[in-house]
């Protein structure tokens, strides 16, 4: 038989299918939940080199050992059922399609849900509530005073459609 026979026998492909869409998950899940909680970067770029790092081992495993009925077996060790063969590539299969419904699941949610942005709201103090002296007057100063607005190279200019001017030849 030849090698690419031995590998699809042992459901190498299968496994290493599910293996990068399993990882790929995993390090999307891990950057949304790590971003969140505000660890750095070397973390997630630890949970990429721990994927990429666990393919070619996963692929010895599968190429190694079979699941059989009893448990895990050395491939020397097993004999070849086509039924039970059928069943387990049927079992990977659906394990693989439940990995990529939930990669287009995590795509369409990134896409389509929209990031809630936190905007700081300043708005004037009320004299009610308004602490007395210097501090009072601080507040209000700094309420009043809007907060520089950056400029981004790509940026386009809304300009209104109505004539603002007293001249009505510029409309």
């Amino acid at each position: 038989m030849s090698l690419l026979g031995k590998l699809k026998e042992r459901n190498v492909f299968r496994v290493g299918m599910a293996y990068i869409v399993a990882g790929w998950v995993l390090i999307q899940i891990a950057d949304v939940v790590l971003r969140q909680f505000g660890v750095d970067d070397w973390a997630i770029k630890f949970i990429v080199f721990l994927c990429l790092a666990g393919f070619p081992l996963a692929l010895w495993l599968t190429w190694t050992f079979a699941l059989t009925p009893e448990g895990l077996r050395l491939e020397r060790y097993v004999e070849r059922d086509p039924d039970a063969e059928d069943v387990a590539g049927k079992r990977l299969d659906f394990i693989i399609i439940a990995l990529l419904a939930a990669v287009v699941g995590l795509e369409a949610l990134e896409r389509f849900v929209p990031v809630p942005t936190t905007a700081p709201v300043v708005s004037a103090a009320d004299p009610a509530t308004a602490p007395a002296g210097d501090a009072a007057d601080t507040v209000a100063a700094t309420a009043a005073e809007p907060e520089p607005i950056e400029i981004l190279e790509n940026s386009i200019a809304v300009l209104p459609f109505d004539n603002l001017s007293a001249d009505p030849a510029q409309e």
